[in-house]
């Protein structure tokens, strides 16, 4: 793991956050962008920053956020995804806000991370956060 301080830390373009999208959010291996609608309260879109369970391999960064989420008794779903976001590749898809990617680490999930800068009305902002992932894992390998 890296060895990174956590709590409201402005993460580099060059990194990746996973976002677990429920079964019912990927069909036929489309995503939809009701996975980054933000609900109700939310302030941010919680995410995992894989770059703090390894600098480049994406298997062991899969793993960590997974044991992550377990911890936190979260429940992961046979059929659930894990969207890769780059966070250059948002920020050039996402023009009508300007986004901040910020590690909020929590003692139990040092990896959580968050996507700021949108609100529960800003439907074009989630589709086009859908629209900036490149990669699909597995919420159960």
């Amino acid at each position: 793991m890296a060895s990174q301080p956590t709590g409201n830390i402005e993460l580099l373009p060059e990194h990746n956050l996973a976002r677990y999208c429920r079964p019912r959010m990927v069909s036929g291996g489309i995503l939809s962008s009701d996975a980054f609608i933000l609900r109700g309260e939310e302030r941010f879109l919680s995410t995992n920053w894989l770059e703090y369970f390894h600098d480049t391999d994406r298997g062991i960064q899969m793993s960590g956020v997974r044991a992550s989420l377990a911890d936190k008794g979260f429940d992961i779903r046979p059929g659930g995804r894990f969207a890769v976001i780059n966070i250059r590749l948002a920020n050039q898809f996402v023009t009508r806000v300007q986004l901040r990617f910020l590690l909020l680490g929590q003692r139990n999930d040092p990896s959580h991370a968050g996507i700021f800068g949108y609100t529960t009305s800003d439907i074009d902002v989630a589709g086009d956060l859908s629209e900036s992932v490149r990669e699909l894992h597995p919420a159960i390998p």
